[in-house]
């Protein structure tokens, strides 16, 4: 079962976040996606800084349409008296029991590789249930709105284009079947900006990228939670292609910490792009996964790269949110590697 985060990310977490969290006593968060990895690792955060501050927690009520077997396999939350769930699915579910000051709007399937196969359903997801949350979001006049959109809004990145700017007037390619995540998280950024137009509510977008850390899934799409599976079972790490797609990474606990600044202090209608800039290849992922493990693992590559072609890249720029938010990453992949592989061994030890 999963467990608490390191002492270091504890500390890293109060550093970061205490002096903002009289802004959040007292106060109700509404979560959707909280029972994924982004929302596990908010979970957590908000956990560890109500207890640091002895102030007035900040309540959460995350949307699920399982509470109970979240809570049975997750006991560290469940035993956390500011967190409650309604029950129900993304777009179907009945706010008028509460009242929420802020919402964090987070559902989606793509961690779920029978989920994210589902092209008309994760469209249907993604458009209808924000919908849904927008709803609720006017019915309690909740004064701040984060939507976690994804860097899938942009579409392909050009191979001769360092970085994905937030402005990149890039979209999905819509005769891919694919594209449906991306559209879907488009017209949900449409939705959450014609919320902040017809009423008082201040959002803003957060557009993710890619990240390791606690809580990510390793039987899923994601080829850093892969790799990392494979050290588990001290087998060697298999890239199926020619290793050289470029790829960047941010430590889970930052982005947890970088969302919570966000909601607090983005402009109104402001958009960030939210991951690393340090850019690396899936090649070079794997060789730093296994370094980190210092186990048996050896890194197989399949196939040979081909001569004379750039490599596909989905890298953000992120001077935006540094600029504006002063925020920077801090933890590198080597160390953040490190650290999930600590939090990991715990988890095993846990269990024995």
């Amino acid at each position: 079962m999963p467990t608490d985060l390191l002492e270091v990310d504890k500390q890293f977490l109060e550093y970061s976040l205490l002096d903002d969290w009289p802004n959040f006593s007292g106060k109700c968060l509404f979560l959707t996606g909280g029972t994924g990895f982004v929302g596990k690792n908010l979970l957590s955060a908000i956990q560890i800084l109500n207890r640091a501050s002895g102030l007035e927690a900040l309540s959460v009520v995350v949307l699920s349409r399982d509470p109970a077997k979240f809570m049975a396999e997750n006991p560290n939350f469940s035993e956390d008296s500011a967190l409650s769930f309604l029950k129900g699915d993304i777009r179907d579910f009945n706010y008028g029991q509460f009242r929420a000051d802020f919402v964090i709007h987070g559902a989606t399937d793509v961690g779920d590789i029978v989920r994210a196969a589902q092209n008309a359903e994760v469209l249907a997801v993604g458009i209808d249930g924000t919908r849904k949350v927008v709803e609720a979001a006017k019915y309690w006049s909740s004064t701040g709105f984060l939507l976690l959109s994804s860097g899938a809004v942009y579409g392909r990145q050009d191979p001769d284009e360092e970085f994905l700017e937030e402005q990149n007037k890039g979209a999905p390619n819509m005769e891919m079947a694919n594209s449906a995540y991306g559209e879907g998280k488009r017209v949900a950024e449409w939705l959450v900006h014609d919320l902040a137009r017809t009423t008082g509510v201040n959002i803003k977008i957060a557009r993710l990228f890619a990240f390791v850390g606690p809580w990510l899934p390793l039987d899923g799409p994601f080829a850093a939670g892969n790799f990392v599976k494979d050290c588990l079972s001290n087998r060697d790490i298999v890239v199926g292609g020619d290793g050289t797609p470029l790829r960047s990474y941010l430590y889970s606990v930052e982005l947890a910490i970088w969302l919570l600044k966000v909601l607090l202090h983005g402009p109104n209608g402001s958009i960030y792009n939210v991951g690393s800039s340090d850019s690396v290849s899936i090649r070079e992922l794997a060789h730093a996964t296994a370094a980190a493990w210092g186990g048996t693992s050896k890194v197989v590559v399949l196939k040979e790269a081909a001569k004379d072609l750039l490599p596909e890249r989905y890298v953000p720029l992120t001077s935006k949110i540094a600029q504006s938010l002063q925020l920077v990453q801090k933890i590198s992949l080597g160390e953040a590697l490190v650290r999930h592989r600590k939090w990991l061994q715990g988890e095993r030890n846990d269990e024995r």
